[in-house]
């Protein structure tokens, strides 16, 4: 199958991809402000390595609807029509290449299948999805690379479920667990790991094991020529918290961060009674 993917990427992204090519780390983190580009990066190296390799691999974010709107609808779309594009294809969904499509969604577009057998499985990681979905679609198959997307909504033991499935092996490639995130509070597990090399139990991580960690920062002025000098200026314009997180894209103090935290999941408790009184109506 000769097809190129090479898109266009900007210069931090370029840095991001070394990293995630490398055969020195396996677990990367990459962070920062808002529209920073650093899941676009991540996102086109599962789509690339899936075309490049045939392989299967997981993308995965706390809840189904908040990858949907922003990896599924967003994303994925604009990656494969950029893949399509540099082929001198016009649209990535009537591309096809020896008579098979180039990209199709199944599974009610919680799976991107390629001409070449490799797929991306897309997936929530919160009780409600894992339920509704069913975890044997994220927890029994194994992976070439996985992606967690906003990881700071995720607990530690979550994450070291993932790992136990990144074991499908291609000759000379490195297994990678992607992660993203806006920072949040340093008392989150990701600050412990990748800043200072602690484990939740505070017990620090050996000098082999902080070897395969890297992290890489990356800010919205790193994306200048995709979001423009407007949205930059919004976002310095944020407050407190907001500022830090989104803006700034560095971590909050214990104490902001923990508030923040606590009205992020308020907010989901919210929306889940909200739901289940819709239900009770729906059932009298």
């Amino acid at each position: 199958m000769a097809l190129t993917t090479q898109i266009p990427l900007t210069s931090k992204q370029k840095i991001a991809l070394s990293l995630l090519d490398d055969d020195l780390h396996d677990k990367l983190l990459f962070l920062g402000g808002s529209g920073s580009g650093k899941s676009f990066v991540i996102v086109y190296k599962m789509i690339r390595d899936a075309l490049r390799y045939g392989a299967p691999i997981l993308i995965a974010r706390d809840r189904l609807v908040d990858l949907t709107k922003g990896v599924i609808d967003q994303l994925v779309p604009t990656i494969l029509q950029l893949i399509a594009e540099a082929n001198g294809q016009s649209d990535w969904r009537k591309w096809k290449i020896d008579g098979l499509k180039f990209a199709s969604w199944t599974d009610r577009r919680t799976k991107l299948e390629f001409c070449n057998g490799g797929y991306i499985r897309f997936g929530g990681l919160s009780k409600r999805d894992m339920s509704e979905s069913g975890q044997d679609k994220i927890l029994s198959p194994s992976w070439l690379h996985i992606f967690v997307d906003e990881v700071s909504e995720e607990e530690w033991d979550t994450i070291e479920l993932l790992i136990t499935r990144l074991r499908y092996k291609v000759e000379g490639v490195t297994n990678k667990l992607a992660m993203a995130e806006n920072p949040p509070s340093m008392v989150h597990w990701s600050y412990a790991r990748f800043y200072e090399h602690k484990r939740i139990d505070n017990s620090m991580l050996s000098l082999t094991e902080q070897a395969k960690h890297v992290y890489l920062e990356m800010q919205p002025r790193d994306n200048l020529e995709n979001l423009g000098e407007e949205y930059i200026q919004n976002l310095s314009q944020l407050t407190g918290a907001n500022r830090e997180r989104f803006y700034e894209g560095r971590f909050q103090d214990s104490a902001s961060g923990e508030i923040a935290r606590m009205q992020a999941a308020r907010s989901r408790h919210s929306e889940e009674y909200s739901r289940r009184d819709r239900q009770a109506c729906r059932s009298h």
